[in-house]
C-alpha cells in the first residue's frame, strides 16, 4: 500500500515521470548555512510509529554529534536489533545508504 503512493503522495527518484513534481530548483542564500546534508532514505533513523511527514531533527543531531559514519552505524544498529521490522515498521531490514556532507565556503 505504501509503495503504491510513490510519486503520488511522496517523491522517489526512480525514473517515473511523476517524480518531477517533487523536484525543486532555484537559488538559496547560504550566509547562515553551516552544513548541507544530502542523503538517501536508507539513513533515516527508524521510527516506532512512522510519520507521513518526516522530522529530521534527531537525524541532524546524531550527524552533528557522531558524523556521517557514526550516524550510519547508529541506524544500522537499530535495524540490526529489529530484523523482523516489527519494532520499527519498514519495507525491509535495511536499505542502501548514501550521504554527503557539504560545508559551504563563503567569501
Amino acid at each position: 500500500m505504501i509503495r503504491s503512493e510513490m510519486n503520488r503522495s511522496y517523491g522517489v527518484l526512480n525514473g517515473e515521470k511523476e517524480a518531477e513534481k517533487f523536484l525543486r530548483s532555484g537559488i538559496e542564500p547560504l550566509e547562515n548555512v553551516k552544513q548541507i546534508l544530502l542523503f538517501t532514505d536508507g539513513i533515516h533513523i527508524p521510527d516506532k510509529i512512522p510519520q507521513k511527514k518526516k522530522n529530521f531533527d534527531s537525524l541532524v543531531e546524531c550527524y552533528l554529534s557522531k558524523g556521517l559514519t557514526g550516524l550510519k552505524d547508529y541506524v544500522r544498529e537499530l535495524e540490526k536489533k529489529d530484523p523482523e521490522c516489527k519494532k520499527y515498521p519498514r519495507f525491509k531490514c535495511h536499505d542502501d545508504i548514501a550521504a554527503i556532507s557539504i560545508t559551504p565556503v563563503l567569501k
